[in-house]
């Protein structure tokens, strides 16, 4: 979606308004069953990304356990509480219950205190941005100004920088190189370190923002254009089956593989720019979740950086 980064702000808070965390004790802590937790003297439902987390953090399957019946949840569930090392949790809580279960160590950078930061660094309300924003993550892609708008044999493109966020411990914090093909608005995270993925355990990128944000800077963009370069002169005898190893590759789940399909059509060539940019519009599938849309524009823009290995 297209927006102002003031829209989106106003659409983040509005979201936050009823989300609130606590530092719980253990002790306090009692499953009824997966889908229900007693904290304190209170009733809340324990929502399915919660759900999640617990199981991950005890090693179980999610699915095995969600099959269980309500009784041996309860058991288990408090049976693995009973085993926890730390003396509290941290959780956070919404108008529906409990959307995410941290340890202590958790830092939250949300996604209000991340456009205000933007704001302190020069960006302003009428910024012009793309965006996917649901309970699970913020993607959130700022335009640079059209005067660095470039183009390359005739398809223009600008250069911005792209934000992933989540709340509930669906993604780390990542800042990238963000370019928008401006003919139908595909955009392509370009591939970065993985020393700029943020994990929530520290102020690391807020404290330090300018000097990460350089590093995605003009050197970076050259890079991306002549990788741009590359995929527009790089045939592809067939392009469907190359999709369908790279859909195996990068586990691309079965409501991402029918948003490629749905994107196909409308993206299909013989060269790897077609290629990238079938996962870049399939990003933009109304049907996909801001997760899904953030793994498929990721995809493009690691592909991309693999050109130098496909003849």
């Amino acid at each position: 979606m297209r927006a102002s980064l003031g829209e989106v702000y106003e659409q983040v808070k509005k979201m936050s308004q009823m989300n609130y965390d606590e530092v719980i004790p253990v002790r306090d802590v009692r499953f009824e069953s997966l889908d229900t937790v007693v904290i304190g003297n209170d009733r809340y439902a324990f929502l399915p990304n919660a759900q999640r987390q617990i199981a991950t953090r005890y090693q179980v399957p999610f699915n095995y356990l969600k099959r269980c019946p309500q009784d041996l949840q309860e058991r288990n569930l408090n049976h693995w509480l009973g085993t926890e090392r730390n003396d509290a949790f941290f959780v956070r809580f919404n108008d529906q219950g409990v959307r995410a279960i941290f340890t202590p160590r958790y830092h939250p950078i949300d996604n209000l205190e991340l456009i205000q930061l933007l704001f302190e660094k020069g960006y302003t309300e009428r910024s012009q941005v793309t965006y996917r924003l649901d309970g699970g993550m913020l993607k959130l892609n700022i335009h640079d100004d059209p005067v660095n708008m470039f183009q390359i044999n005739g398809d223009r493109f600008l250069p911005g920088r792209s934000f992933v966020n989540s709340e509930v411990g669906l993604h780390q914090l990542m800042p990238s190189l963000f370019i928008l093909r401006l003919v139908c608005t595909n955009g392509l995270i370009c591939r970065v370190s993985i020393s700029l993925h943020f994990r929530h355990i520290s102020r690391r990128f807020i404290e330090n923002y300018d000097q990460i944000m350089a590093g995605l800077g003009e050197d970076h963009l050259v890079y991306q254009k002549n990788q741009i370069g590359i995929a527009m002169n790089s045939p592809v005898k067939e392009p469907l089956l190359l999709i369908n190893q790279f859909n195996e590759r990068y586990k691309v789940t079965d409501s991402e593989k029918a948003a490629v399909e749905w994107a196909w059509p409308f993206e299909q060539g013989e060269t790897m720019i077609n290629v990238i940019n079938t996962y870049t519009r399939a990003a933009k599938s109304p049907t996909l979740t801001a997760e899904e849309s953030i793994r498929l524009e990721k995809i493009g823009g690691n592909i991309l950086g693999l050109l130098k290995g496909i003849n």
